[in-house]
């Protein structure tokens, strides 16, 4: 049963950040903080409320007992096994078939690329109004990093003089350079993946664009 509810927490998370983006499109803020505060205490609520109905379906409980061998003995009432059930299963059944009407109605998915694109187009002219240097997010993310494998490279650089001192027979040159082969390998590989990412989003992009257009979903 367990794994049965796994498609339904992943989705509806994923999908609540693209209702976030929608909201910023429509209404020009974010409402991650207050929508997560509101969805946390909903949560609390509703685990206090179940476990109360839940021990109000099993009121003809019988704690079990068990023989000398330790084997259980108790023969629990059917109302019971049912509510357990109930509880557990058929609920939960009700509960999705429910949730996947309503996903008929959500478009959200089909709608964010374009949604997205406005609201990108929007941070960009805030910048330049400030009379700031507009810098994508991903080129932003590549600068942070050179300037993180920089300092990694000055920080193992001075500890491996401190070893080289203490040890005179370790050969500094060609572990700096051993250490630096490593590194660049690394970005390569980073590139590449980074490269790879953004050629399937760009994909995803068009056929999500496609797919608006085939039925007609308007932002």
């Amino acid at each position: 049963m367990n794994m049965g509810i796994v498609p339904a927490a992943y989705v509806f998370p994923a999908l609540m950040a693209g209702v976030f983006d929608e909201i910023e499109y429509k209404c020009g803020y974010r409402c991650d903080g207050v929508a997560t505060s509101v969805i946390n205490s909903m949560n609390t609520i509703a685990v206090g409320l179940s476990i109360g109905i839940f021990n109000l379906l099993i009121r003809g409980y019988i704690q079990p007992s068990f023989d000398a061998l330790g084997a259980c003995v108790t023969v629990q009432p059917q109302s019971v096994l049912r509510a357990i059930v109930w509880a557990f299963v058929g609920i939960n059944v009700f509960i999705h078939l429910g949730l996947a009407v309503l996903l008929r109605f959500l478009d959200v998915e089909i709608k964010l690329p374009m949604m997205q694109k406005v609201i990108r187009q929007r941070q960009i002219d805030s910048c330049k109004a400030r009379g700031e240097e507009w810098i994508e997010p991903e080129e932003r993310a590549r600068l942070v990093q050179q300037e993180l494998d920089a300092k990694a490279l000055e920080d193992f650089t001075q500890e491996l003089k401190k070893k080289c001192g203490r040890n005179p027979d370790l050969d500094f040159d060609k572990l700096l350079g051993d250490y630096i082969e490593k590194a660049e390998k690394q970005r390569e590989k980073a590139a590449v993946k980074e490269e790879k990412r953004l050629k399937d989003e760009a994909e995803l992009l068009r056929r999500m664009e496609e797919k608006a257009k085939r039925k007609g979903v308007k932002i």
